[in-house]
């Protein structure tokens, strides 16, 4: 390879999973299986399993804006991906240094709680986040409690979730992803896209499973990487939704509970 040549970087910002179902550990796998070179800073150390998450420790402010400097000094960094930020000040660092870099796509995911229902982060903190990046943001990812939070109202409605997601965008300015896995089951799920171009229902199709752990940290992070392979917003949302849906059909056995699955689609399961 020509040494100008040089490989498209994510950057994943967000918790350790010692699971690695979920946080930065999905965020390696996701961006690795999509052929971008991953990179991380980590804002919490987690301690969980596949029955749930048992506590979570906010790395040290000091620590956390070290990481961030480190690697952009030296990296080229094509996108950003955040995800849990457990903590005001934390996510005023983050904001203050990515601030330098209003070009770089930057993906955010404005994560509250685990799949299993732990406080990932308080309130405050997820509100700080959107409020000081969503506007710098490239597109916002939330699920329909984060988005009840961010708009202190309930959704609970195919259109009161279009709704949200316009009242979203035109609050920060930034293109809205809102997932729409939490309205009624029994229907398939649909997802709602506000940007420039306008509104879009993404309607999937909905999987019984029990390994859903992690799936929104796996959204987010294929946004980042087609983003920074170069594709288009609306492009990269879409070839985001198909990837997760077909990791979904790899279930991994790892633990006592059937909480994961394999972002590499079956290569990490074969014979």
């Amino acid at each position: 390879m020509h040494e100008d040549a040089f490989t498209p970087v994510v950057l994943a910002i967000g918790g350790s999973d010692t699971s690695a179902g979920a946080g930065i550990q999905a965020d390696l796998k996701t961006i690795h299986a999509h052929g971008a070179y991953a990179a991380t800073v980590v804002t919490a150390v987690t301690s969980q399993n596949t029955q749930g998450v048992q506590a979570s420790f906010p790395v040290p402010e000091a620590v956390l804006l070290d990481q961030l400097e480190s690697v952009l000094r030296d990296l080229h960094i094509g996108s950003v991906k955040l995800g849990m930020v457990p903590q005001k000040e934390s996510a005023r660092i983050i904001a203050n240094t990515l601030a330098s870099r209003p070009s770089l796509p930057l993906v955010v995911d404005p994560v509250m709680g685990s799949t299993s229902g732990f406080s990932l982060a308080e309130p405050d903190p997820v509100s700080e986040l959107c409020e000081l990046l969503a506007p710098q943001a490239t597109v916002i990812t939330p699920n329909i409690p984060e988005a009840e939070l961010l708009l202190s109202r309930s959704i609970s409605t195919c259109d009161e979730a279009a709704e949200a997601a316009v009242a979203l965008r035109s609050r920060w300015g930034c293109a809205v992803l809102l997932k729409g896995g939490h309205l009624p089951e029994g229907e398939d799920p649909v997802d709602f896209l506000a940007d420039s171009d306008g509104e879009e229902r993404l309607i999937g199709f909905r999987l019984e499973v029990s390994h859903s752990h992690g799936t929104g940290c796996c959204l987010s992070s294929a946004i980042a990487s087609q983003l920074a392979l170069g594709a288009g917003l609306r492009f990269a949302v879409k070839e985001a939704k198909d990837f997760v849906a077909r990791a979904l059909l790899y279930p991994v056995v790892t633990g006592s509970q059937p909480s994961a699955f394999d972002p590499f689609c079956g290569r990490l399961v074969e014979d």
